[in-house]
């Protein structure tokens, strides 16, 4: 069998599942999932309850056995029971001995599991979701992050001493306001997003010494470059003929510029110029191929430059927003959802996996190229300068250069 790691527990187990969809299959080599819906952490003890989660834990790990399992099994239980049942019993018992019964039963059913299988670690309950009005969550968001807290150090207090691991993100899912980070939620506003995998792979495998990865491959720098259409941040005309798009993020790696065949009709050639920092321009001169789609056609233009500027000009008396299309490549990165902190030192981890840095030999720049713009157009450009500074205080667009 070539699971190494069998995830089970309550809904949010189908995070291990690596799609960021709550019924997905597992895509993650070595992963293998379990999910028991609404299962209490406090009801494992019995023979009977709503879920049957006793016999289904039970069950899967045996069978799992049968098949030559010697991974690590890994139980995510706790997640309701902190949501509901913690603080609606608080009132009446203390909130502190409402979270200790939780994990006392808790303890109990991790101990007949581990006379069961010795490879066992526990993965501590997720930040609380997004209660809305027909959920049946106790308490604030706040007051039920804090029940998770409370209920993972009393069950890492515990399990110590059986030599049991407790692993958890939760402290990374927690804002500094005590609310769960809203930008990792599933749309569903209860289950949570991939932006946190590879943060919790790292945390599985330090802790028990795998080597888990995400597939198909490890992200890196020079994975997979998708194109799409980019959303200008604003568009601007500038001497009256050129229009001027800027990119909302960044100098990106344009890849095409789109125009309508229509256009092509009027203008027959058009000017394009880019540029990182709305100093120095590269200028394309594109003429009308022959248009065999019809009027309501693109013709891309390849551009191949990073730029966050963009000029298009042509000779015609009007050329509208809405006829220019700008498309551009960027690292599958960038479109992960919200990857934050946590992921992004994970990945660097994962790609820079030593300590030792390399001087570079200093830097020689090339010597500066001159562009002439167009005759109505009032700016020289050059060769960007050795070193350039933003003052965001003032304008994030503006550039202050040092000679």
């Amino acid at each position: 069998m070539d699971t190494q790691l069998l995830v089970i527990g309550d809904s949010h187990t189908n995070f291990w599942n690596g799609t960021g969809n709550w019924l997905g299959a597992d895509t993650i080599p070595g992963i293998s999932t379990k999910v028991v819906t609404g299962a209490l952490a406090y009801n494992l003890v019995e023979e009977v309850s709503s879920t049957n989660s006793r016999h289904i834990v039970l069950e899967t790990l045996f069978e799992a056995i049968e098949h030559g399992f010697d991974g690590w099994c890994m139980l995510g239980f706790g997640a309701v029971d902190c949501q509901i049942f913690i603080w609606q019993h608080a009132a009446t018992v203390g909130f502190e001995e409402s979270v200790r019964s939780v994990v006392d039963r808790y303890v109990s059913f991790i101990l007949e599991v581990k006379n069961v299988h010795k490879k066992l670690a526990i993965w501590a309950p997720v930040a609380a979701h997004h209660s809305i009005a027909s959920d049946t969550a106790i308490g604030t968001q706040v007051e039920r992050n804090l029940a998770i807290l409370v209920f993972t150090a009393m069950l890492k207090e515990k399990l110590a001493l059986h030599n049991i691991p407790v692993l958890s993100m939760l402290e990374e899912m927690i804002d500094i306001d005590g609310r769960t980070r809203e930008d990792l939620y599933l749309p569903d506003l209860t289950h949570f997003s991939q932006a946190l995998m590879p943060y919790a792979l790292k945390t599985v495998n330090q802790a028990l010494s795998l080597h888990l990865a995400q597939a198909p491959n490890a992200l890196t720098i020079n994975e997979q470059r998708v194109t799409r259409f980019e959303l200008v941040d604003r568009v601007e005309k500038f001497d009256h003929t050129w229009l001027h798009f800027v990119l909302p993020e960044g100098a990106q790696l344009l890849s095409n510029v789109a125009i309508w065949q229509s256009v092509f009709a009027e203008a027959k050639t058009l000017y394009i110029a880019t540029s990182v920092d709305a100093k120095t321009f590269d200028f394309f001169e594109v003429t009308s191929e022959p248009n065999v789609h019809g009027v309501r056609d693109h013709q891309f233009i390849p551009i191949g430059r990073h730029a966050r500027h963009i000029f298009v000009r042509g000779y015609m008396h009007t050329i509208k927003e809405e006829d220019i299309f700008l498309y551009v490549k960027s690292s599958m990165l960038s479109h992960a959802p919200h990857y934050h902190r946590a992921s992004l030192l994970a990945l660097r981890d994962a790609i820079v996996p030593t300590k030792t840095f390399v001087a570079e030999s200093p830097f020689t720049p090339e010597a500066a190229v001159i562009f002439t713009a167009p005759p109505s157009h009032p700016v020289m450009f050059s060769a960007p300068p050795s070193s350039i500074l933003y003052d965001s205080a003032i304008d994030e667009q503006r550039v202050i250069a040092f000679e």
